[in-house]
Protein backbone atom coordinates (compact mmCIF):
# COMPACT_ATOMS: atom_id res chain seq x y z
CA UNK A 1 0.00 0.00 0.00
CA UNK A 2 1.65 3.45 -1.12
CA UNK A 3 2.07 5.77 2.04
CA UNK A 4 0.69 9.53 0.51
CA UNK A 5 2.71 11.18 3.18
CA UNK A 6 6.09 9.29 1.59
CA UNK A 7 4.39 10.40 -2.07
CA UNK A 8 3.84 14.43 -0.91
CA UNK A 9 7.44 14.26 0.63
CA UNK A 10 9.18 13.03 -2.90
CA UNK A 11 7.21 16.13 -4.54
CA UNK A 12 8.29 18.76 -2.08
CA UNK A 13 12.08 16.83 -2.33
CA UNK A 14 11.52 17.94 -6.46
CA UNK A 15 10.01 20.64 -5.80
CA UNK A 16 12.85 21.96 -3.47
CA UNK A 17 15.53 20.47 -5.98
CA UNK A 18 13.84 22.31 -9.39
CA UNK A 19 13.82 25.61 -7.11
CA UNK A 20 17.92 25.19 -6.61
CA UNK A 21 18.29 24.17 -9.57
CA UNK A 22 16.95 27.35 -11.17
CA UNK A 23 18.42 29.54 -8.31
CA UNK A 24 21.96 28.18 -8.98
CA UNK A 25 21.58 28.00 -13.14
CA UNK A 26 20.49 31.71 -13.15
CA UNK A 27 23.20 33.05 -10.28
CA UNK A 28 25.23 30.91 -13.02
CA UNK A 29 24.03 32.90 -15.60
CA UNK A 30 24.25 36.48 -14.46
CA UNK A 31 27.81 35.62 -13.12
CA UNK A 32 28.80 34.57 -16.76
CA UNK A 33 26.62 37.76 -18.12
CA UNK A 34 28.83 39.96 -15.66
CA UNK A 35 32.32 38.11 -16.81
CA UNK A 36 31.70 38.22 -20.55
CA UNK A 37 30.48 41.56 -20.85
CA UNK A 38 29.29 41.14 -24.32
CA UNK A 39 27.90 44.90 -24.75
CA UNK A 40 31.50 45.49 -23.21
CA UNK A 41 30.24 47.66 -19.85
CA UNK A 42 30.34 46.32 -16.50
CA UNK A 43 28.68 48.41 -13.53
CA UNK A 44 29.28 47.72 -10.43
CA UNK A 45 28.21 49.91 -7.44
CA UNK A 46 28.31 49.74 -3.71
CA UNK A 47 26.48 51.62 -0.73
CA UNK A 48 30.62 52.36 0.85
CA UNK A 49 30.07 49.91 3.98
CA UNK A 50 28.30 46.81 2.40
CA UNK A 51 31.01 45.00 -0.11
CA UNK A 52 29.66 44.26 -3.11
CA UNK A 53 30.91 40.64 -5.06
CA UNK A 54 33.56 42.48 -6.93
CA UNK A 55 34.20 45.95 -4.55
CA UNK A 56 35.69 45.70 -0.60
CA UNK A 57 34.03 47.22 2.33
CA UNK A 58 36.63 50.56 2.76
CA UNK A 59 40.04 50.62 4.08
CA UNK A 60 40.78 51.79 6.95
CA UNK A 61 36.82 51.28 8.40
CA UNK A 62 38.06 53.51 11.51
CA UNK A 63 38.28 56.77 8.83
CA UNK A 64 34.50 56.88 8.36
CA UNK A 65 31.94 57.46 10.93
CA UNK A 66 30.06 54.61 10.29
CA UNK A 67 28.00 54.60 13.74
CA UNK A 68 26.69 57.84 12.76
CA UNK A 69 24.64 55.92 9.82
CA UNK A 70 24.21 56.68 6.41
CA UNK A 71 25.22 58.69 4.41
CA UNK A 72 28.64 58.13 6.09
CA UNK A 73 30.87 60.92 7.10
CA UNK A 74 34.70 60.68 6.66
CA UNK A 75 36.67 61.57 9.37
CA UNK A 76 40.07 61.05 8.08
CA UNK A 77 41.65 60.71 4.52
CA UNK A 78 42.25 58.70 2.51
CA UNK A 79 40.02 55.84 2.39
CA UNK A 80 40.85 52.76 0.03
CA UNK A 81 38.60 50.76 -2.11
CA UNK A 82 39.72 47.64 -3.82
CA UNK A 83 37.97 46.44 -7.17
CA UNK A 84 38.27 42.99 -7.93
CA UNK A 85 36.58 42.72 -11.26
CA UNK A 86 35.91 38.93 -13.05
CA UNK A 87 37.97 39.87 -16.20
CA UNK A 88 40.01 42.19 -17.87
CA UNK A 89 38.44 45.43 -18.75
CA UNK A 90 40.77 48.34 -20.95
CA UNK A 91 39.23 51.53 -18.66
CA UNK A 92 37.81 51.75 -15.40
CA UNK A 93 35.77 54.70 -14.43
CA UNK A 94 35.17 55.48 -10.75
CA UNK A 95 31.64 57.97 -9.86
CA UNK A 96 31.41 58.98 -6.32
CA UNK A 97 28.24 60.34 -5.11
CA UNK A 98 28.62 62.70 -2.09
CA UNK A 99 27.22 65.18 0.19
CA UNK A 100 29.95 68.19 0.92
CA UNK A 101 29.47 70.85 3.75
CA UNK A 102 32.52 72.52 4.14
CA UNK A 103 35.22 70.17 2.33
CA UNK A 104 37.62 72.64 0.08
CA UNK A 105 38.95 69.67 -1.78
CA UNK A 106 37.74 66.05 -3.14
CA UNK A 107 40.17 63.78 -4.94
CA UNK A 108 39.56 60.37 -6.25
CA UNK A 109 42.84 58.20 -7.47
CA UNK A 110 44.43 54.46 -8.16
CA UNK A 111 46.84 52.91 -7.10
CA UNK A 112 49.68 53.08 -10.00
CA UNK A 113 52.93 51.43 -8.33
CA UNK A 114 52.91 49.21 -5.53
CA UNK A 115 56.26 49.40 -5.32
CA UNK A 116 56.43 52.86 -3.68
CA UNK A 117 52.76 53.11 -2.96
CA UNK A 118 51.83 55.96 -6.01
CA UNK A 119 48.42 57.05 -6.43
CA UNK A 120 47.38 58.68 -9.78
CA UNK A 121 45.11 61.49 -8.06
CA UNK A 122 42.60 62.99 -10.18
CA UNK A 123 40.40 66.31 -8.70
CA UNK A 124 36.95 65.88 -8.08
CA UNK A 125 35.79 69.06 -6.36
CA UNK A 126 37.79 72.33 -5.95
CA UNK A 127 35.98 75.12 -4.10
CA UNK A 128 38.55 77.39 -4.05
CA UNK A 129 38.51 77.52 -7.87
CA UNK A 130 34.95 76.60 -8.55
CA UNK A 131 34.21 79.76 -6.11
CA UNK A 132 36.24 82.06 -8.43
CA UNK A 133 34.47 84.59 -10.50
CA UNK A 134 37.39 85.17 -12.90
CA UNK A 135 37.52 85.00 -16.75
CA UNK A 136 38.34 81.59 -18.12
CA UNK A 137 40.23 80.31 -21.16
CA UNK A 138 40.17 77.06 -22.48
CA UNK A 139 41.94 74.46 -24.75
CA UNK A 140 41.73 71.04 -24.70
CA UNK A 141 41.74 69.72 -21.00
CA UNK A 142 43.33 72.69 -19.49
CA UNK A 143 41.94 75.66 -18.02
CA UNK A 144 43.19 79.27 -17.81
CA UNK A 145 41.51 81.43 -15.09
CA UNK A 146 42.92 84.94 -14.97
CA UNK A 147 41.26 88.04 -12.57
CA UNK A 148 41.50 90.68 -14.89
CA UNK A 149 41.62 89.57 -19.02
CA UNK A 150 44.95 90.26 -20.20
CA UNK A 151 45.40 87.08 -22.71
CA UNK A 152 42.60 86.26 -25.18
CA UNK A 153 44.13 83.13 -25.61
CA UNK A 154 45.76 80.00 -23.80
CA UNK A 155 48.39 80.22 -26.78
CA UNK A 156 48.81 83.95 -26.06
CA UNK A 157 49.20 83.25 -22.74
CA UNK A 158 52.34 79.99 -23.03
CA UNK A 159 53.88 82.04 -25.58
CA UNK A 160 54.05 85.14 -23.27
CA UNK A 161 53.78 83.94 -19.78
CA UNK A 162 53.84 86.55 -16.72
CA UNK A 163 56.39 86.15 -13.70
CA UNK A 164 55.77 82.81 -12.29
CA UNK A 165 54.99 84.51 -8.89
CA UNK A 166 51.38 85.62 -10.25
CA UNK A 167 50.79 81.97 -11.22
CA UNK A 168 49.10 79.24 -9.24
CA UNK A 169 48.44 76.06 -10.99
CA UNK A 170 46.10 72.75 -9.52
CA UNK A 171 46.41 69.39 -10.80
CA UNK A 172 48.21 70.71 -14.37
CA UNK A 173 50.65 68.73 -16.94
CA UNK A 174 52.29 72.74 -17.83
CA UNK A 175 55.55 72.81 -18.25
CA UNK A 176 56.63 75.72 -16.95
CA UNK A 177 58.87 78.06 -19.28
CA UNK A 178 61.59 78.68 -16.21
CA UNK A 179 64.58 80.49 -16.90
CA UNK A 180 67.17 81.59 -14.35
CA UNK A 181 67.86 84.90 -14.10
CA UNK A 182 71.66 84.28 -13.01
CA UNK A 183 72.93 80.52 -13.56
CA UNK A 184 76.32 79.54 -13.66
CA UNK A 185 76.89 75.50 -13.97
CA UNK A 186 79.00 74.11 -11.34
CA UNK A 187 82.64 73.00 -12.68
CA UNK A 188 83.00 69.99 -10.34
CA UNK A 189 80.46 67.77 -8.99
CA UNK A 190 78.68 68.01 -5.15
CA UNK A 191 77.97 65.46 -2.66
CA UNK A 192 75.10 65.45 -0.01
CA UNK A 193 75.46 62.91 2.87
CA UNK A 194 71.96 61.81 3.18
CA UNK A 195 70.26 58.75 4.69
CA UNK A 196 66.81 58.96 2.85
CA UNK A 197 63.98 56.48 2.64
CA UNK A 198 62.54 54.90 -0.45
CA UNK A 199 60.94 57.07 -3.34
CA UNK A 200 61.58 60.71 -4.03
CA UNK A 201 61.57 63.72 -6.56
CA UNK A 202 63.94 65.78 -7.61
CA UNK A 203 63.58 68.92 -9.35
CA UNK A 204 66.70 69.79 -11.18
CA UNK A 205 67.88 72.84 -13.81
CA UNK A 206 70.31 72.52 -17.05
CA UNK A 207 71.53 75.59 -18.72
CA UNK A 208 72.78 72.80 -20.75
CA UNK A 209 75.41 71.42 -19.56
CA UNK A 210 75.70 67.63 -18.83
CA UNK A 211 73.01 66.39 -16.29
CA UNK A 212 74.03 63.40 -13.88
CA UNK A 213 72.93 62.08 -10.55
CA UNK A 214 74.81 59.43 -8.75
CA UNK A 215 73.19 57.71 -5.35
CA UNK A 216 74.71 55.17 -3.14
CA UNK A 217 72.20 53.28 -1.98
CA UNK A 218 71.54 50.41 0.69
CA UNK A 219 68.82 47.86 0.86
CA UNK A 220 68.09 47.25 4.92
CA UNK A 221 65.43 43.95 4.00
CA UNK A 222 62.65 45.12 6.24
CA UNK A 223 60.19 43.82 4.19
CA UNK A 224 59.26 41.20 2.32
CA UNK A 225 59.48 41.29 -1.87
CA UNK A 226 62.29 42.53 -4.28
CA UNK A 227 63.97 45.71 -3.96
CA UNK A 228 65.04 46.87 -7.44
CA UNK A 229 65.33 50.80 -8.41
CA UNK A 230 64.14 52.77 -11.06
CA UNK A 231 65.25 56.26 -11.85
CA UNK A 232 63.71 57.96 -14.40
CA UNK A 233 64.41 61.25 -15.65
CA UNK A 234 61.67 63.58 -17.19
CA UNK A 235 61.51 66.88 -18.83
CA UNK A 236 59.15 68.94 -16.63
CA UNK A 237 55.97 68.74 -17.76
CA UNK A 238 56.75 65.85 -20.28
CA UNK A 239 55.31 62.25 -19.72
CA UNK A 240 58.00 60.06 -21.58
CA UNK A 241 61.28 59.57 -20.04
CA UNK A 242 64.44 60.97 -21.71
CA UNK A 243 67.04 58.26 -19.80
CA UNK A 244 66.10 55.67 -17.17
CA UNK A 245 68.15 53.25 -15.06
CA UNK A 246 67.19 50.24 -13.08
CA UNK A 247 69.26 48.52 -10.67
CA UNK A 248 68.06 44.53 -9.49
CA UNK A 249 67.27 43.77 -5.91
CA UNK A 250 70.10 42.76 -3.58
CA UNK A 251 68.95 39.03 -3.80
CA UNK A 252 68.01 38.92 -0.82
CA UNK A 253 63.72 39.52 -0.88
CA UNK A 254 62.93 38.53 2.87
CA UNK A 255 62.21 40.44 5.86
CA UNK A 256 65.65 38.85 7.90
CA UNK A 257 67.20 42.66 8.53
CA UNK A 258 69.89 41.68 6.86
CA UNK A 259 71.29 44.94 5.34
CA UNK A 260 72.93 44.53 2.18
CA UNK A 261 76.21 46.60 1.25
CA UNK A 262 76.31 49.77 -0.47
CA UNK A 263 75.51 50.25 -4.26
CA UNK A 264 75.99 52.59 -6.59
CA UNK A 265 73.19 53.54 -9.29
CA UNK A 266 73.26 56.72 -11.48
CA UNK A 267 71.33 57.72 -14.52
CA UNK A 268 72.37 61.15 -16.72
CA UNK A 269 72.02 62.77 -20.04
CA UNK A 270 74.85 63.88 -21.59
CA UNK A 271 73.28 66.17 -23.76
CA UNK A 272 70.24 67.64 -22.63
CA UNK A 273 68.12 70.86 -23.65
CA UNK A 274 67.86 73.97 -21.31
CA UNK A 275 64.96 73.75 -18.87
CA UNK A 276 63.63 71.69 -15.57
CA UNK A 277 64.01 68.21 -15.26
CA UNK A 278 62.39 65.78 -12.65
CA UNK A 279 64.15 62.87 -11.42
CA UNK A 280 61.88 59.77 -10.46
CA UNK A 281 63.90 57.96 -7.41
CA UNK A 282 61.02 54.74 -7.34
CA UNK A 283 61.71 52.29 -4.88
CA UNK A 284 60.25 50.26 -2.01
CA UNK A 285 61.25 51.61 1.69
CA UNK A 286 63.46 49.17 1.89
CA UNK A 287 66.28 51.17 0.22
CA UNK A 288 67.74 53.78 1.58
CA UNK A 289 69.88 56.69 -0.06
CA UNK A 290 73.23 57.21 1.97
CA UNK A 291 74.60 59.36 -0.28
CA UNK A 292 74.01 61.94 -3.41
CA UNK A 293 76.29 63.28 -5.59
CA UNK A 294 75.31 65.33 -8.91
CA UNK A 295 76.68 67.70 -11.33
CA UNK A 296 73.71 70.37 -11.24
CA UNK A 297 73.92 73.06 -9.10
CA UNK A 298 70.24 73.45 -7.92
CA UNK A 299 68.36 70.79 -6.97
CA UNK A 300 65.00 70.40 -4.70
CA UNK A 301 62.72 67.63 -3.39
CA UNK A 302 59.22 67.68 -4.13
CA UNK A 303 56.79 67.81 -1.77
CA UNK A 304 58.63 64.67 0.36
CA UNK A 305 61.45 64.28 1.96
CA UNK A 306 62.02 60.87 4.35
CA UNK A 307 64.43 61.44 6.76
CA UNK A 308 65.81 57.69 7.15
CA UNK A 309 67.17 55.96 10.46
CA UNK A 310 70.09 54.67 10.98
CA UNK A 311 69.62 51.49 12.07
CA UNK A 312 72.51 48.96 10.58
CA UNK A 313 74.44 51.40 8.98
CA UNK A 314 75.63 53.53 11.70
CA UNK A 315 75.78 54.56 15.53
CA UNK A 316 75.99 57.93 15.03
CA UNK A 317 72.51 60.40 14.56
CA UNK A 318 73.42 63.73 13.97
CA UNK A 319 70.46 66.41 13.65
CA UNK A 320 69.22 67.46 10.37
CA UNK A 321 68.12 70.58 9.36
CA UNK A 322 66.45 71.30 5.93
CA UNK A 323 65.06 74.00 4.15
CA UNK A 324 61.53 74.17 2.99
CA UNK A 325 59.44 76.20 -0.12
CA UNK A 326 56.52 75.89 0.80
CA UNK A 327 53.47 77.13 3.36
CA UNK A 328 52.65 73.99 4.95
CA UNK A 329 54.48 71.32 6.43
CA UNK A 330 52.95 67.95 7.51
CA UNK A 331 55.20 65.53 9.47
CA UNK A 332 54.72 61.69 11.20
CA UNK A 333 56.37 58.89 12.07
CA UNK A 334 55.87 55.41 11.85
CA UNK A 335 57.57 54.48 14.73
CA UNK A 336 59.04 55.09 18.29
CA UNK A 337 62.26 56.14 17.58
CA UNK A 338 60.84 59.19 15.64
CA UNK A 339 58.62 60.56 18.38
CA UNK A 340 60.19 64.15 18.90
CA UNK A 341 60.09 67.63 18.83
CA UNK A 342 60.99 69.08 14.96
CA UNK A 343 62.21 72.93 15.15
CA UNK A 344 60.06 74.84 12.34
CA UNK A 345 60.96 78.13 11.78
CA UNK A 346 61.88 78.55 15.01
CA UNK A 347 58.94 77.26 16.53
CA UNK A 348 57.98 73.28 18.00
CA UNK A 349 56.47 71.12 16.57
CA UNK A 350 55.79 67.77 18.99
CA UNK A 351 55.16 64.81 16.89
CA UNK A 352 53.45 62.71 19.81
CA UNK A 353 51.54 59.79 18.09
CA UNK A 354 52.92 57.18 15.88
CA UNK A 355 51.00 57.26 12.30
CA UNK A 356 49.44 60.74 13.08
CA UNK A 357 50.12 64.13 10.60
CA UNK A 358 50.96 66.69 12.28
CA UNK A 359 50.44 69.97 10.55
CA UNK A 360 52.36 73.61 10.64
CA UNK A 361 50.78 76.18 8.74
CA UNK A 362 54.81 79.02 7.77
CA UNK A 363 54.11 82.06 7.20
CA UNK A 364 54.96 84.05 3.97
CA UNK A 365 58.45 84.86 2.76
CA UNK A 366 60.42 84.30 -0.36
CA UNK A 367 62.63 82.75 1.33
CA UNK A 368 62.93 78.92 2.37
CA UNK A 369 62.07 78.10 6.12
CA UNK A 370 64.29 75.85 8.59
CA UNK A 371 63.26 72.78 9.61
CA UNK A 372 65.40 70.65 11.83
CA UNK A 373 64.98 66.87 12.73
CA UNK A 374 67.41 65.99 16.03
CA UNK A 375 66.30 62.29 15.49
CA UNK A 376 65.29 61.72 11.84
CA UNK A 377 62.94 58.66 11.09
CA UNK A 378 60.59 61.16 10.24
CA UNK A 379 58.06 61.89 7.14
CA UNK A 380 58.11 65.58 6.10
CA UNK A 381 55.70 66.90 3.28
CA UNK A 382 55.26 70.71 2.06
CA UNK A 383 53.14 72.20 -1.18
CA UNK A 384 56.56 73.37 -2.25
CA UNK A 385 60.14 72.02 -2.63
CA UNK A 386 62.74 71.00 -0.03
CA UNK A 387 66.16 71.25 -0.05
CA UNK A 388 69.37 69.66 1.76
CA UNK A 389 71.73 72.63 1.94
CA UNK A 390 71.40 76.41 1.45
CA UNK A 391 73.15 76.55 -2.16
CA UNK A 392 70.85 73.80 -3.62
CA UNK A 393 68.04 75.71 -3.19
CA UNK A 394 65.95 76.91 -6.08
CA UNK A 395 61.93 77.13 -6.47
CA UNK A 396 61.05 77.82 -10.00
CA UNK A 397 57.18 76.73 -10.33
CA UNK A 398 54.24 78.63 -9.42
CA UNK A 399 52.53 78.04 -6.23
CA UNK A 400 50.44 75.07 -6.12
CA UNK A 401 46.69 75.63 -4.76
CA UNK A 402 46.55 73.52 -1.26
CA UNK A 403 43.50 72.82 0.40
CA UNK A 404 44.01 75.57 3.36
CA UNK A 405 43.90 78.55 0.46
CA UNK A 406 41.74 81.17 0.28
CA UNK A 407 40.66 83.85 -2.48
CA UNK A 408 42.60 86.33 0.03
CA UNK A 409 45.64 84.13 0.41
CA UNK A 410 45.81 84.80 -3.54
CA UNK A 411 45.19 88.09 -3.05
CA UNK A 412 48.01 88.18 -0.82
CA UNK A 413 50.66 85.95 -2.24
CA UNK A 414 49.77 88.33 -5.97
CA UNK A 415 48.28 85.48 -8.00
CA UNK A 416 46.37 86.56 -10.57
CA UNK A 417 46.28 83.34 -12.88
CA UNK A 418 45.36 79.97 -12.41
CA UNK A 419 46.08 76.79 -14.69
CA UNK A 420 44.69 73.50 -13.97
CA UNK A 421 43.04 70.67 -15.93
CA UNK A 422 40.08 70.64 -13.47
CA UNK A 423 36.39 70.13 -14.57
CA UNK A 424 33.78 71.32 -12.16
CA UNK A 425 31.75 68.47 -10.84
CA UNK A 426 27.89 67.41 -11.86
CA UNK A 427 25.04 68.16 -9.11
CA UNK A 428 22.15 66.38 -8.14
CA UNK A 429 19.60 68.31 -5.49
CA UNK A 430 22.37 68.48 -2.73
CA UNK A 431 24.38 64.97 -3.68
CA UNK A 432 27.96 66.09 -5.85
CA UNK A 433 28.76 63.26 -8.34
CA UNK A 434 32.21 63.63 -9.77
CA UNK A 435 34.18 61.19 -11.64
CA UNK A 436 37.75 60.41 -13.20
CA UNK A 437 38.32 57.39 -15.98
CA UNK A 438 41.66 55.21 -15.82
CA UNK A 439 43.57 53.14 -18.18
CA UNK A 440 43.51 49.62 -16.45
CA UNK A 441 47.00 48.85 -18.39
CA UNK A 442 48.34 51.83 -16.19
CA UNK A 443 47.17 50.42 -12.97
CA UNK A 444 49.02 48.00 -10.68
CA UNK A 445 47.39 45.68 -8.20
CA UNK A 446 48.07 44.74 -4.68
CA UNK A 447 49.69 41.27 -3.11
CA UNK A 448 45.75 39.90 -3.40
CA UNK A 449 45.58 40.95 -7.42
CA UNK A 450 43.12 43.92 -6.96
CA UNK A 451 42.91 46.90 -8.41
CA UNK A 452 42.56 49.87 -5.17
CA UNK A 453 41.23 53.05 -5.51
CA UNK A 454 41.46 56.25 -2.80
CA UNK A 455 39.25 58.42 -1.84
CA UNK A 456 40.89 61.25 -0.25
CA UNK A 457 40.09 65.03 0.59
CA UNK A 458 43.50 67.26 1.96
CA UNK A 459 43.20 68.35 5.68
CA UNK A 460 39.46 66.72 6.45
CA UNK A 461 41.31 64.78 9.63
CA UNK A 462 42.33 68.42 10.98
CA UNK A 463 39.16 70.63 9.73
CA UNK A 464 36.55 68.34 10.16
CA UNK A 465 34.45 69.78 7.86
CA UNK A 466 31.50 67.51 7.09
CA UNK A 467 32.29 65.53 3.79
CA UNK A 468 29.31 62.62 4.00
CA UNK A 469 30.24 59.58 0.79
CA UNK A 470 27.01 58.08 -0.55
CA UNK A 471 27.52 55.89 -3.21
CA UNK A 472 30.39 54.27 -5.13
CA UNK A 473 30.16 52.97 -9.03
CA UNK A 474 32.48 51.46 -11.07
CA UNK A 475 32.10 51.36 -14.52
CA UNK A 476 34.61 49.09 -16.29
CA UNK A 477 34.73 49.24 -20.61
CA UNK A 478 36.22 46.89 -23.29
CA UNK A 479 35.35 46.66 -26.48
CA UNK A 480 32.43 44.51 -27.06
CA UNK A 481 32.70 41.34 -27.89
CA UNK A 482 29.22 38.88 -28.33
CA UNK A 483 28.62 36.31 -26.09
CA UNK A 484 30.78 33.40 -27.18
CA UNK A 485 33.65 35.67 -28.16
CA UNK A 486 32.69 36.57 -24.53
CA UNK A 487 33.01 33.27 -23.40
CA UNK A 488 36.21 32.64 -24.99
CA UNK A 489 37.86 35.56 -23.57
CA UNK A 490 36.31 34.74 -19.85
CA UNK A 491 38.02 31.49 -20.26
CA UNK A 492 41.49 33.64 -21.05
CA UNK A 493 40.83 36.09 -18.33
CA UNK A 494 39.75 33.30 -15.61
CA UNK A 495 43.74 33.58 -13.96
CA UNK A 496 44.30 37.07 -14.68
CA UNK A 497 43.47 38.55 -11.41
CA UNK A 498 45.51 36.71 -9.73
CA UNK A 499 48.38 38.11 -11.77
CA UNK A 500 51.16 40.51 -9.72
CA UNK A 501 51.22 43.51 -11.25
CA UNK A 502 53.44 45.20 -9.05
CA UNK A 503 54.58 48.41 -11.47
CA UNK A 504 52.08 49.52 -14.13
CA UNK A 505 54.03 52.83 -14.82
CA UNK A 506 56.00 55.43 -13.40
CA UNK A 507 54.26 58.45 -12.59
CA UNK A 508 56.26 61.78 -13.07
CA UNK A 509 53.77 63.45 -10.10
CA UNK A 510 52.21 60.70 -8.22
CA UNK A 511 50.81 61.16 -4.81
CA UNK A 512 51.96 58.90 -1.83
CA UNK A 513 50.30 58.34 1.50
CA UNK A 514 53.29 55.91 2.70
CA UNK A 515 51.06 53.66 4.45
CA UNK A 516 49.99 50.17 4.13
CA UNK A 517 46.46 49.03 3.97
CA UNK A 518 45.34 45.21 4.86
Amino acid sequence: MNNPGRQVDKRFILIIRIIAILVVGGTFIRVISLATSPDGYLTIKTNITNPSPFVSEPKPSERLALKEGAPYRLIDEPVYFDLKPPALFDTVTVSLSYLNRGQQVVEIGALANRLDGQYDMRPAENRLIDSLTWKRLGSGSLNLLQRKVIYDSLDNFLANPPEASRVATYRSTLNWPYRPTAYTPLSDTKTREVSLRGHHRILTYTDGEPLSFNFLVQDMNRQEGADPVTISVYREGEKDAVARTVLADDGNTTDDQKSSGLRTVAVSLSDPRVGLYRLEFTSSGDIFIRRLTTRQDKFVFLKRLYLGDHVGYSDQITPVTVLVGGRMIVARTAHDEGLQTLLVDGHDLVIRELNTRYFYRLGESQEPFSVTSARRDILIETDSVIALEPDDFFNPLPLELDWYLTAADLAVEGVDFIITDYESPSMADQWTVAEATFEVSQLATTENGAFRFAISAPGIGLTQNDLRLGSLTFVLYRQPTGWLAGIRTLLTDLGWQFTDRETAVILSDGQSYSENVE
